[in-house]
C-alpha cells in the first residue's frame, strides 16, 4: 500500500476515533476514553500510517501525535496548563505502547 493511501485511511481512522470518543463521552465513560483508549490508538494509528524503522522512531512517532492533541486543547482554552500537565505521564507512555503493538503487528 502507498504511502498517500495509507495518509488518507489514517485520516479516515481518526475521524471515526473522533466519532466514536464522542459517542463514548456522552454515554458517561470519560475516563476510559480520553486517558486510556485515545491515546493508544492515537498511538497506533501513527506508527500504522508513519511505519518507523527503528525502536526510536517507534516511540516518537508514537508520542508526537499525542503532544499535538495535547497542545491543541491548550491552545484551544480546552483545558488549563495544570490539566495537561497532569495528563502527561499518562497519555504519553499509553501511545508508546499503542504504537510498539501496532509496530509488532506489522513485524510479524
Amino acid at each position: 500500500m502507498s504511502t498517500p493511501t495509507r495518509c488518507l485511511i489514517g485520516i479516515l481512522l481518526l475521524a471515526i476515533l473522533v466519532v466514536g470518543g464522542i459517542t463514548l463521552l456522552h454515554s458517561g465513560v470519560y475516563g476510559w476514553t480520553i486517558f486510556i483508549v485515545s491515546p493508544v490508538i492515537l498511538g497506533g494509528l501513527a506508527s500504522w500510517v508513519v511505519r518507523p524503522a527503528t525502536g526510536g522512531g517507534v516511540i516518537a512517532s508514537g508520542m508526537l501525535p499525542v503532544l499535538v492533541a495535547l497542545a491543541s486543547i491548550l491552545m484551544f482554552g480546552m483545558d488549563g496548563l495544570v490539566c495537561i500537565a497532569m495528563a502527561l505521564p499518562l497519555a504519553l507512555p499509553l501511545s508508546a505502547i499503542g504504537s510498539w503493538l501496532v509496530y509488532r503487528a506489522q513485524s510479524s
